[in-house]
């Protein structure tokens, strides 16, 4: 019998984001972010699902915590690697990828009850 090693994406509440540096009318409304190349895949599986879900209804972008700008170029499409801005990983205490809204912060791959979760209150937040 194989196994397969479990996918969790672990759910955080009460996270507060840092935007200093970030003029106010300029804070997205969701963010995925990531600190490795490895990581990659993930975030592009999160923003497909944006994407499909949401097109261009309101400003997403991709964090990058620590990955060079050329691995970047390489793993994800122009349409995407256009959406980074730089972060501060102190700012963002977490080891993973993650998705993140205003009220919650989703670490790990984009599991359907994280993705259901998620969108829900995207969704609820630009209505």
């Amino acid at each position: 019998m194989l196994w397969r090693k479990g996918y969790v994406t672990e759910r955080v509440t009460g996270f507060c984001a840092n935007w200093a540096g970030h003029p106010t009318n300029s804070i997205p409304s969701a963010v995925i972010g990531f600190y490795e190349a490895d990581q990659l895949t993930n975030v592009e599986l999160w923003c497909r699902l944006l994407r499909a879900d949401f097109g261009d209804q309101f400003d997403w972008r991709l964090l990058n915590l620590g990955v060079r700008s050329e691995e970047i170029e390489a793993a994800l499409p122009p349409s995407l690697s256009k959406k980074v801005i730089q972060g501060n990983p102190e700012q963002w205490p977490f080891n993973r990828e993650f998705a993140w809204r205003a009220d919650l912060v989703l670490v790990g791959p984009p599991t359907e009850d994280a993705w259901e979760e998620f969108s829900e209150g995207l969704f609820a937040l630009e209505n």
